[in-house]
């Protein structure tokens, strides 16, 4: 069965989206042929993620009965969200690509402290 949700050239934007749940939602959406920003703070690692989120994509929609040429394109921009100068440069690249339809926030940013503090 064909799963439709009206996401054919839609632009999902996912933060931390190199690996576990930002991949695997970076997969679903582009098996559902929307175009996703894969991100992650380390180029090659986000180059590489990109590519196998891709093809992660065309199975899933293979077994969901979607047409594997409609998948979606993706485009990996890394860039450190923590820091100013990049997550304004992450934008200014996702600008290029076209306006935002989907945000998906699952970057993890947190500060350590020993347990007894």
């Amino acid at each position: 069965m064909s799963l439709n949700l009206g996401l054919q050239n839609k632009l999902v934007v996912i933060s931390g989206s190199t690996e576990g749940i930002g991949a695997a939602c970076a997969s679903l959406f582009l098996s559902l042929g929307a175009n996703v920003v894969i991100n992650g703070r380390d180029a090659a690692k986000t180059a590489t993620s990109a590519d196998r989120i891709l093809a992660s994509a065309r199975e899933v929609a293979q077994q969901n009965g979607n047409d594997v040429q409609k998948v979606g394109k993706a485009y990996p921009i890394a860039a450190d969200l923590s820091k100013k100068e990049e997550a304004d440069r992450f934008i200014e690249e996702v600008r290029k690509i076209g306006t935002v339809d989907v945000l998906v926030n699952n970057v993890g940013i947190f500060n350590t402290k020993k347990f007894e503090d």
